[in-house]
């Protein structure tokens, strides 16, 4: 599987994984219907692309200085992987209560997710900056993340509370994939940070 596939297969099951933005999401179009729930997802896109942003350009300008740091991060997105991986198979959902709807909530929403921020540490650590790519190219992958995240949380609102049934009823066998599917990411990571390959 080539490198941009594995980014590509991380980000999708990041992002459609139940966390913080898809259940509010899911929520608010149950609640208060698809239309009233784009102007969360506009914002939730935006606020995700500036956070993502801003840890690409830190990630690689600490790398830059620091290339040891790069080592210790690819660690730590490794780690992270395999404790979603666990959480999946453990418990596999993050319930929020926050439950407005307008382009503000969402835009600031993402400031205050801890899974945006270290989808971003992580995407950047084992998935981009291994491709060695300059800082331009690199940061064209960043549009890329947030629009499957803006698809992820377009999915779960217009699912709205069908979708969230569904995951009730089947939450055992969606976990189980969501949860395999880290697991072999973080395993094949493990085997290329072993082997020097990243």
């Amino acid at each position: 599987m080539s490198a941009f596939a594995e980014l590509t297969v991380y980000i999708i099951t990041m992002a459609f994984t139940p966390g913080p933005n898809v259940i509010l999401c899911m929520v608010n179009a149950a609640q208060k219907g698809f239309p009233k729930c784009l102007e969360l997802n506009i914002g939730m896109f935006f606020g995700g692309l500036l956070v993502h942003s801003a840890v690409y350009f830190m990630i690689s300008f600490l790398v830059q200085w620091l290339p040891a740091l790069r080592l210790y991060l690819q660690i730590l997105g490794i780690i992270y992987i395999l404790y979603l991986a666990w959480c999946m198979f453990r418990k596999g959902e993050i319930k929020v209560s926050e439950q407005s709807g307008d382009f503000k909530t969402g835009f600031m929403f993402q400031f205050m997710n801890v899974k945006v921020m270290m989808l971003g540490v992580t995407v950047n650590s084992v998935y981009i900056l291994p491709l060695g790519l300059s800082l331009a190219k690199g940061y064209l992958l960043i549009p890329y993340l947030c629009v499957i995240c803006l698809v992820s949380t377009f999915t779960w609102a217009v699912a709205g509370a069908a979708l969230s049934k569904l995951y009730s009823k089947h939450r055992t066998v969606f976990n189980v994939i969501f949860g395999l599917s880290l697991l072999a990411l973080a395993i094949r990571n493990i085997i290329a940070l072993l082997s020097g390959s990243v």
